[in-house]
């Protein structure tokens, strides 16, 4: 029996595997950053970025500073992903309900927080050590698209 795909579909089912392998890489990273030492880290700045006007583009950038080594480091990744700042695909009604504006509360200036950096590249740290809720969204339609490659489409 002879198994062959067209190229459209070879196409599709190439870049499923490509993002795949992304989300992949993302949770092997989450998992690996559990056993990463934590020191105490302090927010420099919580905001809500982007465009007022389209709320899609809406997000929250959280800048936060840690010390390891007697060395001053500052990064904004909260969560393994697609992007350091978090943004939603799910439009908001209005900026104060939106998820973005939600982190920004929750990370007050000055606020305390644990920090867990790379041993190997101190600057390369998170804030919570697991995947973004965009990683598993990239999985699902990864696999939607890899199946209606090769099964065909609905």
């Amino acid at each position: 029996m002879h198994f062959a795909l067209p190229l459209p579909k070879v196409v599709v089912f190439a870049l499923a595997g490509l993002a795949c392998g992304y989300v992949v890489s993302q949770i092997v990273r989450a998992l690996l950053a559990r056993r990463w030492p934590i020191v105490e880290g302090e927010i420099v700045d919580a905001r809500v970025i982007g465009n007022s006007d389209n709320p899609r583009s809406l997000g929250a950038l959280v800048t936060y500073r840690y010390h390891v080594g007697g060395k001053s480091y500052t990064n904004n990744r909260v969560r393994f992903g697609l992007r350091n700042a978090s943004t939603s695909i799910i439009p908001a009604l209005n900026s104060a309900s939106y998820p973005g504006a939600q982190l920004a509360a929750t990370y007050p200036r000055h606020r305390r927080v644990r920090v867990y950096y790379n041993p190997r590249r101190p600057d390369d740290s998170v804030l919570h050590p697991a995947p973004d809720a965009t990683v598993w969204s990239l999985l699902v339609l990864a696999l939607y698209f890899a199946y209606g490659a090769v099964q065909g489409w609905p």
